[in-house]
């Protein structure tokens, strides 16, 4: 089964900072930044560069698409359902206390 998540309420969870360091955990690289809108992260997966663009402002229009796209490739690249990586990036802005 393959699932593909669109809810914009769902994809607003997610935030700039819980997706840069889901990110940032998983080896990308912060490239770049787009007039204070976007930073581009790159991995290089099977050879080839790829790019996650995380917008910066949660009021934006796009935002919860944005974050569609993003949680789309991370789930592509990482051969997991978008599922598992919407979960995983919900999680990585939790605090855990040992």
């Amino acid at each position: 089964m393959h699932v593909q998540i669109n809810d914009a309420e769902a994809l607003r969870r997610i935030s700039p900072a819980m997706l840069c360091a889901y990110l940032k955990t998983r080896g990308w690289v912060h490239e770049e930044t787009w007039r204070d809108r976007i930073l581009v992260w790159s991995n290089a997966h099977n050879g080839q560069r790829q790019q996650v663009l995380a917008p910066l402002r949660e009021q934006s229009d796009a935002y919860a698409v944005r974050i569609s796209e993003a949680v789309a490739l991370l789930a592509d690249v990482e051969e997991r359902s978008q599922l598992d990586v919407y979960y995983d990036l919900i999680e990585a802005g939790t605090d855990v206390i040992p």
